[in-house]
């Protein structure tokens, strides 16, 4: 029970500030359902040897995501039998159907990784754990939850391990071992894409510039490495231009910094920047049409860090925010076949900063 109690105050306690944090322009409320497994292990005075055995979970919760924290609450049901005996050659069998509350806040540790505290309330036929009685009650099951959360296309994933122990059954102490996945579907407001169509006619090709989405390209400070899973779409979008040059006669990708360093410095790093994504496109080589790659340096700023910013955060996104790459592609047919298979990464609207 220490150790547990000593996890939990680890888990509330943890700086996640000292890690690296994923940019977001705006908190995201997802729905997750999933399922989970595990074991159960019941330590008490009345068993000569402890019962154990397997559990099984399913649920559905409401998260809130923000660029520290992420915030769940939610409901489920859960299922367990354990045996074990009581006294010499006398076995007992306990199971357990009960309902599940849970509430649970973690800290973000980086880009995937969560850590937090988890509290469950089971309510439901024998939650007391007991070998004579299987009547209805409750019990308290405060815990430990560590996820790793990603997106498997456009769905959120998360794989999560939790351990737990009870604080309300009375002689005999209870304890919790599960992982299990879970699927998201996002329904905070879906803001509009971030392009800009340029026609000067109805028959006429046009000219398509794209801001991608710095929060999901990511570019670390300093850095011209593209965050893990972008080239997936970028490599579908490629293959789409190599195999349609029809429908586009031009691109250019310009990257951009932020304004701390030297102009040259930043130039030089926004390149590297406009040429990973070039890269990742697979057109560096097999392109069809001309597509140069372009370092703006911190010329052209999509947030400025010193307007309405008023704290270290709320500056470090706006930094974050300009590490961005923009792609303008000339004589465009189909506009809307290029913008759906880059959807995924296109930004959401100008973020706002305060």
């Amino acid at each position: 029970m220490k150790f547990l109690e000593l996890l939990v105050y680890l888990a509330l306690a943890f700086p996640a500030f000292a890690f690296p944090m994923p940019v977001h322009a705006a908190p995201q409320t997802t729905l997750f359902g999933g399922v989970g497994t595990g074991i159960g292990v019941i330590h008490g005075q009345e068993f000569s040897s402890d019962p154990q055995g397997g559990q099984f979970m399913a649920g559905a919760l409401i998260s809130r995501e923000w660029s520290r924290w992420v915030a769940d609450l939610g409901v489920g049901w859960i299922y367990s039998k354990v045996s074990g005996d009581v006294g010499p050659g006398i076995p007992t069998w306990i199971r357990t159907r009960a309902a599940l509350g849970t509430l649970g806040a973690r800290a973000r540790l980086g880009e995937h990784w969560q850590l937090g505290p988890e509290l469950d309330l089971a309510f439901g036929t024998d939650t007391r754990f007991n070998p004579e009685i299987g009547a209805s009650s409750t019990a308290w099951m405060p815990g430990v939850r560590g996820t790793y959360q990603w997106a498997m296309g456009s769905i959120p994933t998360r794989v999560w391990a939790q351990v737990s122990t009870d604080v309300s059954v009375a002689q005999r102490q209870v304890y919790w071992g599960m992982v299990g996945i879970q699927f998201g579907f996002p329904f905070s407001s879906r803001a509009e894409p971030h392009f800009d169509l340029i026609q000067s006619s109805a028959s006429a090709p046009t000219s398509l510039r794209v801001v991608l989405d710095p929060s999901k390209i990511f570019f670390a400070t300093n850095s011209a490495r593209l965050r893990a899973g972008v080239d997936v779409v970028l490599r579908d979008a490629g293959s789409y231009l190599r195999e349609h040059p029809e429908v586009w006669s031009g691109a250019q990708v310009g990257g951009h910094a932020d304004h701390r360093g030297s102009f040259r410095y930043n130039r030089i790093l926004s390149e590297k920047r406009a040429k990973a994504v070039v890269a990742a496109l697979g057109l560096d080589q097999q392109s069809p049409h001309p597509i140069p790659a372009k370092g703006f340096s911190f010329a052209k700023p999509w947030v400025s860090p010193n307007g309405a910013v008023d704290s270290r955060q709320a500056r470090a996104q706006a930094l974050a925010m300009n590490r961005r790459v923009e792609l303008v592609f000339e004589g465009v047919q189909e506009p809307k076949e290029l913008l759906k298979r880059l959807d995924p990464l296109i930004a959401r609207e100008k973020p706002i900063v305060d």
